[in-house]
C-alpha cells in the first residue's frame, strides 16, 4: 500500500525538489503558500505567493525566482496521471524577480528566508479554459552568462470556463469514513446477570472526541454521504452503555468516555433519520479485500456483508464496499456475488470485474487516504495536496466520471473545506454507472503477506462459533458475532500490523473458547423407570456448568419402539450454571422392561453430550390395553346399572302391592270387630 500511495502520490500538487548548495545535508527550498484565485478564470490572473530559504552555510548571490508555465493542456485523468509520474521538464520561462532578492541585490544570506509575489496570467501564456495547467517556480542562481537552479516547485492549476461566480464548478462526491480499529474484548451482558463490556484500550473512546467527532460532524454537511462501519457502531453503543478498560496489569479499570459514546451514537444516530439517503452501511470491521483475497478466505467477505442482525439500526442501509489499498479483483468481486453491494469504491479495478459488477457507481483514488495520525504519506503541505486533488476533481469531471473521494481523518475535511466554494456537493446516490467509473494504474505488486498465524487463527474462531451459534439460545446473533469478529481482525484499520491483529483476536477469543471448552451440559434421569397405573410424567434434570447459555433439548431412542415410545421434549434455555427439569410421557403398548437411551440435542440436531443409558418397565399392556380395560369397566358398570334399575323398579311395584294388601287385610280385621251391619257383611263377603 506504502508503495501505491508514494507512486500515486509523485508531485501531488506542488513538489519540492530541493539542491544541495554546500553539502548533503545543507539545502536551499522554495514553496508555494497560497494561490489567489485557486484557479483560473477568463480575465483574471493568478497571484503566487512564497518563500525561499537558505538553508546552507554560505551566502547566495546573484539569485532571483521566475515561473515557467506549460502551454500543454491536461485534459484527462490519464494524462494527469503520467505528468505527476515523469514530472517533465517545463522550458518555458517568464522571469519575475521577486522585490525583497532585488532590494539586496539578489543575495541571500545564510538561514535567510525571503517572500515572493508571483502573477500569471493565462491570456500571456496562451492558456485557454477547459484543462489544467503545469506551472513551476525555480530559485535561480546566476553562473556566468547561465542560470542554474537551485531550487523547485510545481504546482498543477486547473482553468475554469467562465468567470468568477459563473465559472464551472465540478462535481464533489465526498464521502466520510466512520471506521476504527476493533478494541473490544467481551460484550456487555444484560438480564439477571449484568456485566459491562471490556474493551482491549481507551483508544475509541478518545477517537471519539477527536477524530471521529469531527468526521461525524463533517458528515451532517449537506450533500456528503457517509459509511458506517456497523462494528464501529456496535462498539460506540458498548462504551455508551458503560464499559471497563484491562489495565497493564490484567485488572479492570472504569471507562472514561461513556459520555461522549452516549452524544456521538445520538448524532449519529439523528443523521439516520435525517439524511438517511446519504447513509450507506460499509462491511462490518472494514475488512482488508486485498488481504483477504490474496489469501483466499472464503465466505469472510460475504459474512462481513450479512452480520448484521434484523432490526440493527444500520440493517436497511444499502452496502458500500471500500477498498482501503486500492484494489478490487475478481476474488474480492467472487466473494460478494451473495450480497452484491450499492456501491464499491477502489482506485485499480479489473476489466472483468467491471463486466460482472454493472453496478459499481464510483471508484475514489487512493492519493486522499493518508495515516490514522493525520500525517500525509508524501509529506507535502495542505495547499499541494489540495492543487493536485481539485486538478483530478476537475478533470474526472470534464471526463463524466466525477472523482469519489473518502475522508478518513481531519486533514481531509480540511482540504475539502478549502475546496468548499469551487464544487458543487452530489452524494453517492446520485452517480449513475457505468460512467461513474475512473481506474487509476496501481503498481503496487507487493503481496499483503498475511501470516499463516492469522489464518489459523481465523480457523480457530469460525470453529468456535459455529459451536456456540449451534448450542446458543441465540444462534443468529451468535453468528453475527463470530462473522464481526473475524472481518475485525483482518480490518484495514490495523494499517498492516498483523501481530497487533492476531494479538487482539487471541484476547477477544480466550473467554469464548474457555466458556464452551470449561464444562458441558448434563442430563440426570433415573436408572430404572416403572409406567404403572398412577405413573406420572418421567421428569429428567439437565445441568449447565458451561460459560454460556444454551438451548437444547432431550431426544430419547428405545430399544423397541413399537412397544415403547418417548417424545422428545420441548427446548429448553438454561444459563450458566444453572439446572432446569423438564417432563415427559413415556407411551407404553406392551408389557415388559425395555432398554432405552437418552441424549441431549442442539437446534440443528445434533448431539452435544455422551448418551445415557436407563429401562423403562411396563406391568400392563399400556395405553391400549388400559383403553380396553377402562371400555370394558364402563360397560359392565352400566348393564350393572340397568340390572339394579331394573330390580329395583319391580321391588318398588312388590312393595306396592304388599302394602295394598296389608290395608285391605288391616280394614278387613278392624271390621269383623265392628258389630255386624248390612256394609260389613257386604265389605267382608
Amino acid at each position: 500500500m506504502r508503495l501505491l500511495l508514494a507512486c500515486a502520490l509523485v508531485g501531488c500538487g506542488l513538489i519540492i525538489q530541493p539542491h544541495p548548495v554546500a553539502n548533503a545535508e545543507e539545502t536551499v527550498t522554495i514553496e508555494i503558500t497560497s494561490v489567489t484565485p485557486d484557479v483560473f478564470t477568463t480575465g483574471a490572473s493568478v497571484v503566487l505567493r512564497g518563500t525561499v530559504t537558505n538553508n546552507t552555510s554560505q551566502a547566495l548571490s546573484d539569485v532571483r525566482v521566475v515561473v515557467q508555465t506549460n502551454p500543454t493542456r491536461i485534459e484527462t485523468p490519464a494524462t494527469l496521471a503520467a505528468i505527476v509520474a515523469t514530472n517533465p521538464a517545463i522550458t518555458r520561462n517568464r522571469s519575475l524577480v521577486i522585490d525583497a532578492l532585488s532590494a539586496a541585490q539578489g543575495v541571500l544570506r545564510s538561514g535567510q528566508s525571503a517572500t515572493f509575489t508571483l502573477t500569471l496570467n493565462p491570456a500571456t501564456d496562451g492558456l485557454t479554459p477547459g484543462a489544467v495547467y503545469a506551472a513551476e517556480t525555480h530559485l535561480q542562481q546566476r553562473t556566468g552568462t547561465s542560470w542554474t537552479s537551485l531550487a523547485t516547485s510545481r504546482i498543477l492549476l486547473p482553468y475554469l470556463a467562465g468567470q468568477g461566480d459563473e465559472s464551472q464548478r465540478p462535481t464533489a462526491v465526498t464521502t466520510v469514513l466512520l471506521s476504527s480499529r476493533p478494541s473490544l474484548i467481551t460484550p456487555g451482558v444484560s438480564g439477571n446477570r449484568p456485566a459491562q463490556a471490556l474493551f482491549a484500550d481507551e483508544h475509541l473512546g478518545t477517537e471519539l472526541d477527536t477524530r471521529l467527532g469531527d468526521l461525524l460532524a463533517y458528515a451532517e454537511t449537506p450533500g456528503v454521504s457517509v459509511v458506517i462501519d456497523p462494528l464501529l457502531y456496535d462498539e460506540v453503543a458498548e462504551l455508551a452503555a458503560g464499559y471497563n478498560v484491562r489495565d497493564a496489569g490484567g485488572g479492570l479499570t472504569p471507562g472514561a468516555h461513556q459520555g461522549s459514546a452516549t452524544e456521538w451514537l445520538a448524532k449519529l444516530n439523528a443523521l439516520l433519520n435525517t439524511a438517511g439517503e446519504r447513509c450507506y452501511r460499509g462491511l462490518s470491521g472494514t475488512p482488508e479485500l486485498a488481504a483477504v483475497a490474496d489469501t483466499a478466505y472464503s465466505g469472510m467477505v460475504a459474512a462481513a456483508a450479512t452480520t448484521l442482525r434484523p432490526g440493527h439500526p444500520l440493517a436497511e442501509l444499502p452496502l458500500a464496499v471500500i477498498s482501503i489499498t486500492g484494489r478490487f479483483d475478481a476474488v474480492a468481486a467472487a466473494y460478494l456475488t451473495e450480497a452484491p453491494p450499492a456501491v464499491v469504491i477502489a482506485d485499480t479495478v479489473a476489466t472483468t470485474v467491471r463486466a460482472e459488477f454493472g453496478t459499481i457507481t464510483a471508484l475514489f483514488a487512493a492519493t486522499n487516504l493518508t495515516a490514522r495520525d493525520g500525517t500525509s504519506p508524501d509529506g507535502g503541505t495542505a495547499l499541494e495536496r489540495r492543487t493536485r486533488l481539485f486538478s483530478e476533481r476537475y478533470l474526472a469531471w470534464l471526463n463524466g466520471s466525477p472523482l469519489v473521494t473518502v475522508i478518513t481523518d481531519q486533514s481531509h475535511i480540511a482540504l475539502e473545506t478549502n475546496m468548499e466554494e469551487l464544487l458543487d456537493r452530489a452524494p453517492l446516490s446520485s452517480l449513475e454507472p457505468p460512467t461513474a467509473m475512473i481506474s487509476w494504474t496501481s503498481t503496487d505488486a507487493t503481496p499483503l503477506q498475511v501470516p499463516a498465524a492469522l489464518v489459523s487463527l481465523t480457523e480457530s474462531a469460525a470453529a468456535d462459533f459455529a459451536h456456540w451459534s449451534r448450542i446458543g439460545d441465540t444462534p443468529e446473533a451468535i453468528q453475527s458475532s463470530g462473522n464481526a469478529t473475524i472481518s475485525a481482525a483482518w480490518s484495514a484499520n490495523w494499517d498492516g500490523d498483523w501481530t497487533a491483529a492476531i494479538s487482539w483476536l487471541e484476547t477477544r477469543l480466550a473467554p469464548i473458547h474457555t466458556a464452551l471448552t470449561s464444562g458441558s451440559v448434563t442430563l440426570k434421569i433415573t436408572p430404572e423407570w416403572y409406567i404403572g397405573e398412577d405413573t406420572a410424567a418421567m421428569p429428567v434434570q439437565l445441568s449447565n456448568t458451561m460459560g454460556v447459555t444454551v438451548r437444547v433439548r432431550v431426544r430419547f431412542s428405545t430399544e423397541n419402539e413399537q412397544r415403547l415410545h418417548i417424545p422428545a421434549s420441548e427446548f429448553v434455555v438454561i444459563a450458566p450454571g444453572e439446572t432446569e427439569t423438564v417432563r415427559v410421557e413415556p407411551e407404553a403398548y406392551g408389557s415388559g422392561t425395555l432398554a432405552v437411551t437418552a441424549y441431549l440435542q442442539d437446534a440443528y440436531g445434533n448431539v452435544i453430550n455422551a448418551p445415557v443409558q436407563f429401562t423403562v418397565s411396563s406391568s400392563s399392556a399400556g395405553a391400549l390395553a388400559w383403553l380396553i380395560i377402562i371400555g370394558a369397566g364402563l360397560a359392565f358398570l352400566v348393564a350393572t346399572g340397568l340390572r339394579v334399575r331394573h330390580v329395583r323398579k319391580y321391588g318398588k311395584r312388590a312393595a306396592t302391592d304388599r302394602r295394598s294388601l296389608a290395608e285391605r287385610l288391616r280394614s278387613r280385621f278392624e271390621r269383623a270387630a265392628a258389630p255386624e251391619t248390612p256394609d260389613t257383611q257386604a265389605d267382608l263377603s
